[in-house]
């Protein structure tokens, strides 16, 4: 991987030019490069704390951006964190590497930051949710919220008078609510 220092970048006034590839009609990859005055091909800016831009996505640095893109296996996507309408998270795995990645997006900002995880905080990544946050599975049909505190105590109670399962009586109000929403709009 080829790149470019911030300050060069800036002092050359050079700026990201967006390449178009594709492998047929169907699919296209675009991907961003700097040349510089002299022709040279960069893929990225490096700047002075580490961090790597590929013209998308800011990058921990330009290593991992290698091994998330351009190792032998593909990195696919095994999790979903919504934190808010303007802050997301995905989990990625690469199975060749054994590694973890974490992207996180901001939508309002047109901006992604892409890193690196261990194990350890991946397992962290998994049970960090705060009041309002989603996580959603896309090869499983689970979806978990975290209830704020009062909330969480009244659908406890409630399923324990039921004698049911907090998972079980939750489900059982959703069957209801979709049920009720379903025949009210017909």
């Amino acid at each position: 991987m080829k790149t470019i220092a911030r300050q060069r970048f800036i002092q050359e006034n050079l700026d990201f030019l967006e390449i178009v590839d594709s492998d047929d009609e169907k699919i296209q990859k675009v991907r961003y490069v700097v040349i510089d005055l002299d022709g040279a091909v960069y893929d990225g800016v490096v700047d002075e704390d580490g961090t790597f831009n590929d013209g998308f996505t800011i990058w921990e640095n330009a290593e991992v951006c290698e091994r998330f893109s351009r190792s032998s296996g593909d990195a696919k996507p095994i999790a979903n964190k919504y934190m808010s309408r303007w802050y997301s998270e995905t989990l990625y795995f690469n199975d060749v590497t054994k590694e973890f990645f974490l992207l996180m997006t901001y939508p309002s900002a047109t901006a992604c930051v892409m890193s690196s995880l261990s194990p350890i905080a991946a397992v962290r990544w998994f049970v960090d949710l705060g009041n309002y946050d989603e996580l959603t599975i896309p090869e499983a049909p689970y979806i978990g919220i975290v209830l704020p505190d009062e909330l969480m105590r009244r659908v406890t109670g409630a399923a324990s008078a039921e004698r049911r399962s907090v998972g079980g009586w939750v489900l059982n109000r959703v069957r209801e609510a979709l049920g009720a929403a379903s025949s009210g709009s017909r």
